[in-house]
């Protein structure tokens, strides 16, 4: 049989081959600057084919002398079957089912289906999935698309800003895909986006101005599968802020603060990411930056805050925490810069709740409902109490 599987990145991120028992052997690269968790993605497309496609991913060689940060998490063998998806050629994500856990890697088995398809383990989301809302935004009259420049790699850096009149009542900020493989946060923000652009949030777009960053890891989206799509060249994005050795980083930055000098002024700031990755644990949280980890006399609004997004959302387990500041975070920075503190919200990769209380896999459509659910509850928080550490745009 021909190889039906074809380079959908790029670079060539895996090695494909038919084994003598029929069974289409996926090996991916190793990563670049994996910090020892042994993860790896890729991402590839597939011809049609009229019969399904028996596949092995076969695991990379793993280092026991570099655990990184996340020493229980040095691969994740644990966490395979809930990482491997499909697109069916509609542009739409599904996690695929009946995946079977080996000791060298995982065996899953293709549907038979026409062409378009991409089959994706541990990112699935490509430059596609943005510029669908890219081209959703340029099509509008609420929307300004801009690109900023490029990335250390060449990848091009974009921000939107969507809203409708003059009579905003102040600047939200969102920001996602710092790191690429934090998946959810694009599919969120992708989401909350199309919800401003629609007549549902006609409101929303006139009450607020909002400045969406959708993937400040560019060079991750659009080149990520080779190495570690968490990190540039051995940089976290999400660690270069105030440094700015990744330009990235400095373009969103900057056009972050233009923008809120030129006002209204900000009301508030969501930083998306995804949890770690923990089967038994779904890795969620709302997250604020303080000094010292004291958040004082704002704590009750912030909390307030997390509390509300929960109850409104299917947010995971409902944790919410302060980080401390000193790592050159985006939440750090920006609260050096303006004062203000934004909050960091971790979507979970593995656990969701269900509607009988108990817990499911994620999925596109559930990301997505998040999104609304984010636009609308910043909203309706936001229309009520004023964040009370606001202080004159400089």
């Amino acid at each position: 049989m021909t190889n039906p599987f074809h380079t959908h990145c790029p670079a060539a991120c895996a090695e494909i081959e038919q084994g003598t028992d029929g069974r289409w052997i996926i090996r991916p690269d190793a990563p670049a600057h994996a910090g020892g968790n042994q993860w790896f993605s890729l991402c590839v497309g597939l011809d049609a084919t009229s019969q399904a496609l028996e596949c092995a991913i076969h695991w990379l060689p793993i280092n026991a002398e570099v655990a990184g940060e996340y020493p229980d998490n040095h691969n994740f063998a644990t966490v395979l079957d809930r990482c491997c998806f499909l697109d069916h050629g509609d542009g739409r994500w599904q996690r695929l089912e009946k995946v079977e856990l080996i000791p060298e890697g995982a065996c899953l088995r293709l549907p038979s289906g026409g062409p378009g398809r991409r089959l994706a383990v541990g990112m699935p989301v490509a430059p596609e999935d943005l510029h669908t809302v890219l081209d959703l935004a340029q099509a509008s009259p609420h929307a300004q698309v801009r690109r900023l420049g490029h990335a250390r790699r060449g990848s091009p850096v974009w921000a939107l800003t969507v809203s409708e009149g003059d009579r905003a009542q102040g600047s939200i900020v969102v920001q996602s895909l710092q790191h690429a493989q934090e998946w959810g946060g694009l599919r969120a923000h992708a989401a909350l986006i199309g919800h401003l652009l629609s007549p549902a949030g006609a409101a929303l777009r006139r009450r607020w101005r909002w400045l969406c960053y959708p993937a400040t890891n560019a060079d991750g989206l659009y080149q990520g599968w080779r190495g570690d799509p968490m990190v540039v060249d051995g940089l976290n994005p999400n660690r270069d802020w105030g440094t700015f050795t990744l330009n990235e980083v400095r373009l969103v930055a900057e056009d972050m603060l233009g923008c809120l000098r030129a006002g209204p002024a900000l009301a508030h700031v969501v930083d998306l990411h995804m949890g770690w990755n923990h089967r038994q644990h779904p890795g969620s949280a709302v997250g604020v930056a303080a000094p010292d980890g004291d958040l004082g006399p704002i704590r009750p609004w912030h909390q307030g805050f997390a509390e509300d997004l929960i109850r409104r959302s299917a947010f995971s387990d409902g944790q919410w925490e302060i980080h401390r500041r000193g790592r050159p975070t985006f939440p750090a920075w920006l609260h050096g810069e303006i004062g203000f503190h934004g909050q960091t919200l971790e979507l979970s990769r593995h656990h969701w709740p269900s509607a009988d209380g108990g817990w499911e896999p994620p999925s596109q459509a559930r990301e997505e409902a998040f999104g609304i659910a984010l636009a609308e509850s910043l909203d309706a928080y936001l229309s009520d109490q004023a964040h009370p550490a606001l202080t004159p745009n400089r």
